[in-house]
C-alpha cells in the first residue's frame, strides 16, 4: 500500500499508536480492549481508562481535541476536555490510578524506544547498502 501524502502517514501511525495505547491501559485497568469505546457504559474503570487515554494523546502526543475526540468516538471536543480533567482529578486522589497511569506509561516508553530503535536499524543498513553501491560505481 503506497501512501499519497504526510496526511495518509499521519492517519496510519496515530491509528497503531491509539490501538496500541488503548491495549496498554485496558491490560492495565484488567479490562477487556471492547470496553473502552463509548458505548461502553459508565462503569468506573472504563471511564477512567477512557479519561487516561484522552490525557495520554493530548499530552505526550500533542494531539488536537477534535482528533482525540474523533478516535475516541466523543461527540465532540468538550468530551475530551471533560475526560483530561478528570484524569488530572485521578491522579490526585486515586493511588491506584496513578500506579496504573505510571505502568502505562512505562510499558508505552519502552515500546516507542524499541521502535526507534529499529527504525535506526533499518536507516543504518539502507546506508550501509548505498555505501557499498557507491564503492561500487566509484571502482568502474
Amino acid at each position: 500500500m503506497r501512501l499519497k501524502n504526510y496526511s495518509d502517514k499521519k492517519e496510519l501511525r496515530t491509528k497503531g499508536y491509539f490501538k496500541e495505547l488503548c491495549s496498554h491501559v485496558c491490560k492495565h485497568m484488567m479490562i477487556h480492549k471492547n470496553k473502552i469505546g463509548v458505548n461502553s457504559g459508565r462503569k468506573k474503570e472504563y471511564v477512567q481508562a477512557r479519561n487516561m487515554v484522552c490525557a495520554i494523546l493530548n499530552g505526550n502526543e500533542s494531539h488536537r481535541l477534535h482528533e482525540i475526540a474523533e478516535m475516541m468516538g466523543y461527540r465532540n471536543h468538550t468530551s475530551v476536555l471533560h475526560a483530561i480533567k478528570m484524569h488530572e482529578i485521578d491522579m490526585g486522589f486515586d493511588k491506584k490510578y496513578v500506579s496504573i497511569y505510571n505502568g502505562v506509561m512505562s510499558e508505552m516508553q519502552d515500546s516507542l524506544e524499541g521502535d526507534i530503535i529499529q527504525n535506526i536499524i533499518k536507516r543504518i543498513t539502507t546506508l550501509e547498502k548505498k555505501v557499498v553501491d557507491l564503492q561500487k560505481c566509484l571502482t568502474k
